[in-house]
């Protein structure tokens, strides 16, 4: 790596950690490009020439909780897809709780970008996170049909859909301070589990009656 290129990834982390900390006591409000250049104490274009707008600075703090959410679902059993599938849900729930109000701060930063540059910087692209999380859940569902907990004429791809658009208006509705993020939990969960019921197969049905399964009352 060149000096110059050693220097880069030093701003980079030093802007981010700044952000994270204007994010954590401030609120995701606060945050403008020349205030986080005055917490990171950096050059005032700094953060610009290196991460565009703050659409930028929110998508590059996102790989943190990504890969500790991811590598904890590949550290699930895949053996049974089913019970991956909630898994699923229950690795985001999991992650997010561990600090709530930074993801819930972070996620409505993404969703109420509207900037845009075309010459630097990433634009706002939750619609990435939505078909990652649409292709993940529908290579699950796959597996289930091929493992026989579905029947085979089961609608996968309007399932899919469903259950994606499901979790992205409840955590749309928790980014924006309506519900918290157990509710999101388990209302996705009730309205997943609904919507395999009538698809599937005895053992998986016997999976989705399970006491752990149904509303909390």
């Amino acid at each position: 790596m060149s000096l110059r290129d050693k220097n880069r990834a030093q701003y980079r982390q030093k802007v981010l950690a700044a952000a994270k900390e204007i994010i954590l006591q401030e609120g995701v409000k606060k945050l403008s490009l020349r205030y986080l250049a005055n917490r990171a104490e950096v050059d005032p274009k700094t953060p610009a020439n290196l991460f565009g707008n703050k659409a930028g600075i929110f998508l590059a703090l996102l790989p943190e909780p990504l890969s500790e959410f991811i590598g904890k679902v590949q550290s699930k059993n895949a053996d049974n897809a089913i019970a991956l599938y909630f898994d699923f849900l229950e690795t985001l729930h999991d992650v997010v709780s561990k600090n709530e109000q930074y993801y819930q701060e972070l996620t409505w930063g993404l969703l109420s970008s509207r900037e845009v540059s075309h010459e630097k910087g990433p634009k706002p692209e939750e619609e990435v996170f939505v078909k990652n999380l649409h292709e993940k859940l529908l290579t699950i569902l796959q597996a289930m049909e091929n493992s026989q907990q579905l029947q085979e004429d089961a609608p996968l791809e309007a399932i899919n859909k469903h259950n994606v658009l499901v979790h992205v208006s409840l955590a749309t509705a928790w980014a924006n301070g309506f519900i918290d993020f157990a509710m999101v939990y388990q209302h996705t969960k009730q309205c997943w589990r609904l919507s395999l019921l009538p698809y599937a197969k005895d053992q998986a049905k016997s999976f989705l009656n399970e006491p752990n399964m149904l509303p909390i009352k």
